[in-house]
């Protein structure tokens, strides 16, 4: 039994099941091992065989508010496909690649179960009938196919709505419908699959300086996409993953029994995600929002925060980290991947502010798992370890979600996404970030942003050092 991270009780979230007792002895070893403060349970089936003894025993250990993982050594693969038929949508089936679980190396095993998590994130639908996609983790109806998509800690999958479609088109040299899905392979810029119904029919890598892209089929149907066909079909797993993290997020709260609760809110999906389920679960009188300001933000991100603040009827904790000010006095270089001094100064304003509230503090974060490698190892509640903070906890709510299901879910709730992303942006930082990639700086360009920023009051100055470092010509009317 793996203890809480508070000291007090034990909090289960995940569950994961295997058939024999010396299969769960060998992954409650590696659970402790590599996952030792994550809210994991590991528990045997009592050795049964066969799929209808192994349903029968799933069922038996299904905990509520949990999500459950069984993991099958290859002698027991021929009742996959029933169990997994045949059990509830908190249920997922991961083929361990070895006659047994316990012959697993440790290390590998540790991977696998990051990898039978991303199952949750990971599997998408085509539905025939309906002409929409279908997250779920198992088809929903006869007439669904699952999309061939890899189920890594790295495979993220969303849509691309707004004007993603033209810039795809132009781009690309392909027609496209609607909203197309798209599936980015590989952490950072990696490939892209942008799916018309079933087929991948365009690949393209959104590298940092190229756009190089991919003719996957030549005959396919142009289709379009409605969200709220998507939101309404996908409902059924959707209540599943929030009822998921309010469990969560009820459970711990309960555990840590905080004094405040912070939630960061950058304006990005993910944040403004975590900051809804914050608010269907917190008590208002507890929670703190807040923004940090590096002084190199999009406009359109201090003008979302400030509406839906407004629409949510919430107070806004302001803090300004100070990024513009460094570089218009010359002090430091422009950010790079090597040196990214901009996220330092906005994590210390926001430690700064940790530190002057008293007792106990909870925060509560947007990180999800296939984002990046890093993310994935990271326990979805711990005892943080921010220095010059004390009592200090973290939760991660959204951590077995895609960026599909975030879509979903502020669809869901009436909250339109930040307006970057309907411009082409897959994630939303600043305008000097070393992560703007090529596509981006394409779409910034195409969509006006790029000339908005040329003309920013004082601030201009920062952006074309930015794009000469960049190689990008200020004046020229497309990038790369």
């Amino acid at each position: 039994m793996l203890h809480g991270c508070c000291g007090r009780s034990v909090i289960v979230c995940i569950v994961l099941l295997v058939r024999a007792r010396k299969d769960a002895k060998a992954l409650q070893a590696t659970v402790e091992k590599y996952y030792g403060d994550w809210p994991i349970k590991v528990e045997t089936l009592g050795g049964v065989r066969g799929a209808e003894s192994l349903v029968k025993a799933v069922m038996e250990r299904r905990e509520k508010g949990c999500l459950h993982v069984v993991m099958l050594g290859r002698e027991d693969w021929e009742s996959a496909d029933i169990l997994e038929s045949s059990t509830p949508l908190d249920v997922v089936v991961y083929r361990v690649p070895r006659s047994r679980v316990r012959n697993t190396r440790p290390a590998m095993l540790a991977n696998m179960v990051v990898e039978a998590l991303s199952l949750f994130a990971t599997r998408v639908y085509w539905d025939f009938d309906l002409k929409t996609y279908v997250a779920s983790t198992k088809p929903l109806s006869g007439s669904q196919v699952r999309l061939s998509i890899p189920n890594t800690s790295s495979v993220d999958v969303f849509i691309g709505t707004g004007l993603w479609r033209k810039l795809l088109e132009l781009k690309c040299g392909v027609r496209l419908g609607e909203n197309p899905l798209i599936v980015r392979v590989g952490e950072g810029v990696g490939r892209h699959l942008v799916f018309q119904g079933p087929r991948a029919v365009v690949a393209i890598d959104f590298e940092v300086d190229s756009l190089p892209s991919y003719r996957l089929a030549e005959d396919y149907e142009v289709i379009d996409i409605d969200v709220q066909d998507v939101l309404k079909a996908s409902q059924p797993f959707l209540n599943v993953l929030i009822e998921w993290s309010k469990t969560l997020l009820k459970r711990v709260f309960e555990e840590v029994e905080p004094d405040v609760v912070v939630v960061p809110w950058s304006g990005g999906k993910d944040s403004t995600a975590t900051l809804l389920l914050a608010l269907e679960v917190i008590p208002k009188h507890l929670l703190q929002v807040v923004y940090v300001d590096t002084g190199t933000e999009f406009p359109q991100t201090h003008k979302y925060v400030e509406l839906l603040a407004e629409k949510l009827g919430i107070d806004v904790v302001k803090l300004y980290a100070g990024v513009d000010r460094e570089l218009l006095a010359g002090l430091r270089p422009l950010p790079t991947h090597d040196n990214r001094w901009c996220t330092g100064l906005k994590l210390d304003a926001l430690k700064r502010f940790l530190s002057s509230q008293k007792g106990r503090k909870l925060v509560i974060v947007g990180d999800r798992s296939v984002e990046s490698v890093k993310r994935s190892e990271r326990s979805p509640f711990t005892q943080d370890t921010m220095i010059g903070v004390q009592d200090i906890y973290r939760v991660t709510p959204l951590k077995v979600w895609s960026a599909l299901h975030v879509q979903l879910y502020l669809l869901s709730r009436g909250v339109s996404l930040h307006p970057l992303y309907s411009m082409g942006f897959y994630r939303i930082g600043c305008y000097i970030c070393p992560s703007l990639r090529s596509w981006e700086l394409y779409a910034m360009r195409e969509t006006g942003i790029h000339d908005m920023l040329l003309k920013l009051d004082g601030k201009a100055k920062i952006y074309r050092l930015f794009l000469e470092r960049r190689g990008v010509d200020v004046d020229s009317r497309c990038s790369e």
